[in-house]
């Protein structure tokens, strides 16, 4: 019984495919044109695309859908189309004509299973050909439209090169800006490679780093230039809804940054003293000024040093950079070596020099201002000797805003003392300052010839320049260079 009911079963489902072939083979008659064998009636474009997929979906033995073949057989036999048409509702058919159809529909079946695997082959060397075309160079500039994939190959870091510590700082964190080419050999930075400015052209940019000797330091250099540290920020401007802390360099933004916080807190009371000395007219150097002595209580440092040392008792960021520094130049002091060589301290007499010029050209700035503003003035001028021997020539400016006021402008070695020579020195002084020579309406001088003569004397000189001079009373000058 079980074998009868599972044959009755197998029958009713031939009947039912053949129902569905019956009821569906009328709209598959353009399939002939596609398999280029019995079919004689052409079908539109638009409707050979809308049937195509059903060809390649159905399945014979599987789906109640008619087959693309299937399909072909039933227009390639008038007979069986017609009976078909007319007979579309009667429900028996003898299952020895569906068998016979199947047997005649075979071999098209397997025809067209080969011309459907033919292009199989061509369709895979298209997709070689595609796949090495794909030739993206992760060494090069990105687009923006590339910049993720180009950071999921970045950092590209190996120990199969010369010097696999490069890799880490001194401090062991890890450089995650830093990667390596095999093709090349060579090291670039990718943050670098993707956003620095297209004129950029350093050795980790563009053509890679690939010289062994002083890579260290060479990456040092990289690591603290201008270009890097904004590439550095581009980077975490892209990816700004990530966590920072994790990415580049893991905490060496946030470590660097911190640094630049302190050594900016320890500059600030560096010129805050500077300028204390400066007003109090002290001076600033003194007997030993090397940092490893600077724990010697019982040697004189210079007044400014003396400050500093004073201040950092109650300063806790300057007292760790004052003994950071003592520290470190003891070291460098038992190497034996010349000179600081390469550490910075903010405590030499060379950064002292600096701030003492920069603070000097401010005060001239602001003096020359006041003066355009006041639209005239007149100037004092008197050489002496310094210690050395040389002439400097004092130029006091004197102006009248709401008040009146009287400023020392300039200390300037003086080459020759003749009166031609001082009305040069003046006019480039005026030059530098940006001030109208024509707006000097006064000079003030002592009585020597090559001051007040009257051919060769610098007020006649000056007069040229400048025809509305008024020479003042000598003692003013005089008043005034011993004041100065």
């Amino acid at each position: 019984m079980e074998n009868k009911k599972s044959k009755g079963g197998a029958e009713k489902a031939r009947i039912k495919k053949r129902n569905a072939l019956e009821t569906d083979a009328p709209k598959c008659a353009k399939i002939g044109s596609f398999f280029n064998k019995t079919c004689s009636r052409s079908q539109t474009t638009n409707e050979d695309d809308e049937t195509a997929p059903q060809m390649q979906d159905a399945s014979p033995s599987t789906s109640h859908e008619p087959t693309g073949p299937e399909c072909a057989v039933s227009e390639a036999e008038p007979g069986a189309s017609g009976e078909e048409e007319t007979g579309a509702g009667k429900s028996r058919e003898t299952g020895g004509s569906v068998k016979g159809r199947a047997e005649s529909t075979q071999g098209l079946i397997t025809e067209a299973a080969a011309q459907q695997k033919n292009p199989e082959p061509q369709d895979r060397n298209e997709t070689d050909e595609d796949e090495s075309g794909d030739s993206f160079d992760y060494f090069a500039r990105p687009q923006s439209q590339d910049i993720h994939m180009f950071f999921s190959y970045h950092p590209h870091q190996t120990p199969n090169i010369a010097i696999p510590k490069v890799f880490n700082s001194k401090d062991g964190t890890n450089r995650k800006w830093l990667t390596y080419c095999e093709k090349n050999q060579s090291l670039y930075c990718s943050v670098c490679l993707a956003f620095a400015p297209l004129v950029s052209d350093g050795p980790f940019i563009k053509r890679g780093m690939n010289g062994w000797k002083h890579i260290h330091q060479r990456i040092v250099e990289h690591e603290k230039s201008k270009t890097h540290r904004d590439s550095a920020d581009a980077y975490f401007l892209n990816v700004q809804k990530a966590d920072v802390k994790s990415l580049l360099t893991g905490n060496q933004m946030s470590l660097r940054a911190d640094q630049v916080r302190q050594k900016r807190q320890v500059m600030e009371c560096i010129v805050d003293v500077i300028k204390v000395i400066g007003k109090c007219g002290f001076s600033y150097r003194g007997d030993e000024e090397a940092g490893y002595s600077l724990e010697n209580i019982a040697v004189n440092h210079g007044n400014i040093l003396e400050l500093i040392l004073l201040l950092s008792r109650y300063d806790i960021c300057l007292q760790q950079h004052v003994n950071t520094c003592i520290e470190n130049s003891r070291k460098q002091h038992e190497t034996g070596a010349k000179g600081r060589g390469s550490l910075v301290t903010l405590l030499s007499k060379d950064t002292f020099n600096k701030v003492v010029d920069v603070i000097s050209q401010l005060i001239k700035a602001t003096i020359a201002e006041e003066v355009r503003q006041a639209g005239m003035f007149s100037v004092q001028i008197d050489t002496t000797q310094d210690i050395s021997s040389k002439d400097q020539c004092s130029i006091i400016f004197r102006y009248v805003t709401d008040v009146i006021h009287e400023r020392l402008i300039a200390m300037v070695e003086c080459e020759s003392s003749t009166g031609q020579h001082f009305a040069e020195l003046l006019k480039k002084v005026l030059q530098e300052l940006n001030i109208d020579i024509g707006t000097c309406v006064g000079n003030s001088t002592d009585g020597a010839a090559n001051m007040q003569g009257q051919y060769r004397g610098f007020s006649t000189f000056l007069s040229e320049q400048s025809p509305s001079q008024i020479l003042y009373n000598q003692r003013t000058v005089r008043c005034n260079i011993q004041s100065v």
